[in-house]
């Protein structure tokens, strides 16, 4: 079996290719052959990769390969040369005929090539061949159960290699775009193509991405919706090495896309402030230092900025994360700062009571923010203060109703930050998080620079908080949870539980550190104002781990192709369109068009036979049947004692060469 999500099992006749596109720079074949295959002995990968290798004959080649195939009755999928290109230019169009001739007899199976030389296609189209039954050109040679495809991984290359794919005569045509490393239109293919594999550049849905209106979920945006993104350009093609536009700014986007992706497994990469869930195939911005050196002296370092997908990222790679986000231009506020602090301290302590006209702060007697707040509330609101030992009030219908119009009436686990607060300016912003700092943060001075932590157990608050943070440009940690023994608390039934465990959700904030200063890159900060813009800037990975498999999204973004994810920058998935996704019964719908396809051409010396012609042989086996010849596909085979074929496709022996 194979992890490849399109396909079910692979089936490589040959071994070995050569890099010809920005799209081969990080192989897996390559990665593959020279370690894990090579190291265990393998026959068929004991040459240099670039050396090709037709698996003709031997233990574990052509002869067992074609085999296992006509020998499985189960229909499968099968990707052919997972680990090469079949129309390589080392490939004898022999080879290429032998392998097709095999694939088509096998019709019970379906077969999908993937090339990066789809002219390699038409060359073997054109060519002729010798068989028992006479000359044949290579385009006959195309049965529905063979699937034709090519990677493209940028405009460029779609252009060079789509027009070659869409002039061939195979049944269906599919394009693999991994990996996708450019923007990528295919309006003008799409009428000539039945499949598109996207590359699989996923978020969970929980992802938060920053918009002018602040974090949002990314299954809540909308195709036309803004997002903030950097407009920088990284690279023009491979081999050469990445540049970058200095006059690099981040802007704001428009949502082209929106895609759901179906259920992938996810890994959890987490930097030193930021934490995100994605696919393996996930783009993010990775700054390289290269060492350069003259013997053993150290010269001199080169960086560049690169999109680098998740499963090449490593443990100490410095990806490029948002420092915080641009001052937007408000209309004149009625909000004051004070007003806003009240704000913070209610979505932490607070609760109104529409019909009782009431608007209450949980606030002890001997509690310092009395002293701050009962004077804050009166400059403000004009309104008398009442109190008791717990709580202060204000009873005011408007007041209580404005609270309301706010978007601020919810209960402990479901508050969370108005959409509107997104929108005011960062001093209004920082006013908010000092009044939830009040009610719900405490303040570490056990060391040099203050600490703030917060904490609660609403999970999407603590998660909105911290965006926040890092909008107005605060340092801060990423969230981590941790359980606390809840006190004595009395049930709707009036009963009592005693020291109930229960999940809090925390995160640290270095309140005079704005921005990201970490020791470890402050000598790489002044080559950082050549990349990017003030809004970034670079934290390094701590570890990437599995964490299991979830339904995921993406979004394509116009002209920038980027967007950012729980404050890192990621990339986008860059197509123009699905055609269709691929699944299961779609696959079993051409898989049946392929049984009822017959093909008369079989080639003798390439280990196939003719179909049994033999009309002796024609009457059905089967116990009870008496049709002849007898069409029903459960009774498939031949009647003749000795005689092993199956509707013309021999299935449980091959002749020897």
């Amino acid at each position: 079996m194979t992890n490849i999500e399109w396909t079910e099992k692979t089936l490589n006749v040959t071994a070995g290719c050569s890099k010809i596109s920005e799209g081969c720079k990080n192989c897996y074949a390559e990665k593959m052959h020279n370690n894990r295959l090579l190291n265990a002995g393998q026959p068929k990968y004991q040459q240099p990769f670039n050396v090709i290798v037709e698996h003709r004959s031997g233990k574990g080649t052509m002869q067992s390969i074609f085999d296992e195939i006509w020998n499985r009755k189960k229909p499968t999928i099968y990707f052919v040369n997972s680990m090469s290109d079949l129309f390589h230019e080392e490939v004898s169009m022999d080879w290429i005929y032998t392998t097709m001739h095999n694939l088509m007899s096998n019709n019970q199976h379906i077969f999908q090539i993937l090339t990066k030389r789809p002219e390699g296609i038409l060359e073997y189209e054109k060519s002729t061949h010798d068989t028992l039954m006479g000359p044949i050109k290579g385009k006959d040679l195309w049965s529905p159960n063979i699937w034709m495809g090519t990677s493209v991984e940028n405009q460029k290359r779609a252009d060079k290699r789509i027009p070659h794919l869409i002039k061939s005569s195979a049944h269906l045509k599919f394009l693999s775009c991994e990996p996708l490393l450019g923007p990528l239109d295919l309006s003008k293919y799409l009428p000539d193509l039945d499949w598109v594999i996207v590359g699989g550049e996923c978020l969970t849905k929980n992802a938060l991405i920053s918009t002018p209106n602040g974090y949002k979920r990314i299954y809540e945006l909308s195709i036309g919706d803004n997002v903030y993104s950097y407009d920088g350009e990284l690279y023009s093609d491979a081999y050469k090495k990445p540049t970058t536009n200095i006059k690099t700014k981040m802007i704001i986007s428009k949502i082209k896309n929106k895609m759901e992706n179906g259920i992938k497994e996810i890994f959890e990469l987490k930097t030193k402030t930021r934490t995100i869930q994605a696919s393996q195939k996930h783009k993010f911005l990775r700054l390289n230092i290269k060492p350069i050196q003259i013997g053993s002296e150290l010269i001199r370092h080169e960086y560049s900025l690169e999109w680098t997908q998740l499963n090449e990222l490593k443990k100490g790679d410095f990806i490029v994360i948002q420092k915080s986000a641009p001052e937007q231009k408000t209309p004149l506020l009625i909000y004051t700062e004070d007003f806003m602090r009240i704000v913070g301290l209610f979505i932490g302590d607070g609760w109104i009571r529409l019909k009782r006209h009431e608007l209450s702060f949980a606030m002890n007697t001997d509690s310092n923010n009395r002293l701050k707040y009962i004077p804050l509330l009166e400059k403000e609101f004009k309104k008398k203060i009442h109190t008791d030992k717990s709580q202060i009030h204000i009873y005011d219908k408007e007041i209580s109703k404005l609270f309301d119009d706010l978007d601020l009436n919810y209960k402990e686990l479901e508050k969370h930050i108005p959409d509107w607060v997104w929108q005011l300016p960062k001093n209004h912003k920082k006013s908010l998080i000092d009044g939830y700092l009040d009610s719900d943060g405490t303040i570490d001075n056990s060391r040099k620079s203050p600490t703030w932590v917060f904490e609660a157990r609403n999970k999407t608050l603590i998660e909105e908080m911290w965006a926040l943070c890092l909008d107005v440009g605060y340092h801060v940690t990423s969230i981590h949870s941790r359980e606390r023994i809840r006190g004595i608390w009395k049930t709707k039934n009036k009963d009592y539980n005693y020291n109930k465990p229960v999940t809090n959700y925390y995160f640290k904030v270095s309140h005079n550190r704005i921005g990201y200063k970490a020791t470890s890159i402050r000598s790489i900060s002044p080559v950082l104002k050549g990349f990017l813009p003030t809004n970034f800037a670079v934290d390094h990975i701590q570890y990437i781990k599995p964490i299991g498999s979830e339904l995921t999204y993406d979004l394509e973004i116009e002209n920038s192709h980027n967007y950012i994810a729980n404050g890192i920058l990621v990339h986008n998935s860059g197509t123009k369109a699905k055609i269709r996704e691929f699944d299961l019964e779609w696959a079993r719908d051409i898989r049946m068009q392929c049984f009822k396809y017959s093909t008369p051409f079989f080639f003798k010396q390439s280990g196939t036979l003719l179909p049994c012609t033999t009309e002796a042989h024609k009457k059905c086996s089967k116990k009870g049947c008496t049709a002849d010849p007898c069409k029903n596909r459960k009774h498939r085979s031949c009647g003749a004692k000795g005689c092993t074929f199956l509707d013309g496709v021999k299935y449980k022996e091959m002749p020897k060469r």
